[in-house]
């Protein structure tokens, strides 16, 4: 009988597009989330625009406790977005 390896799950601290840090206005700490750019732990693809699109909802939902909002791109650790108190601010280049 031929042995199968079992593939590697995907790691979201490592593999993830997107990082995303969110100051609370209650909490004197930080939270940082991954994107998910991926379907399942196992798919071989990657989509960079579904782990945005989660990040979204994340903004929904925690914009009106956040005091600020900050989204990095990890291949290039730059800032991609902020927003503060749940509305997006221009970054100026």
């Amino acid at each position: 009988m031929k042995a199968t390896r079992k593939r590697k799950r995907w790691n979201p601290k490592q593999h993830s597009r997107y990082r995303m840090v969110v100051y609370f206005k209650n909490r004197s700490t930080s939270c940082t989330f991954y994107s998910f750019d991926w379907k399942s732990g196992y798919s071989r693809c990657l989509n960079p625009e579904k782990g945005l699109k989660g990040l979204y909802k994340k903004i929904e939902e925690y914009g009106n406790n956040a005091r600020c909002i900050l989204i990095y791109d990890r291949t290039t650790n730059k800032l991609i977005e902020k927003y503060f108190n749940g509305a997006p601010i221009d970054l100026k280049n």
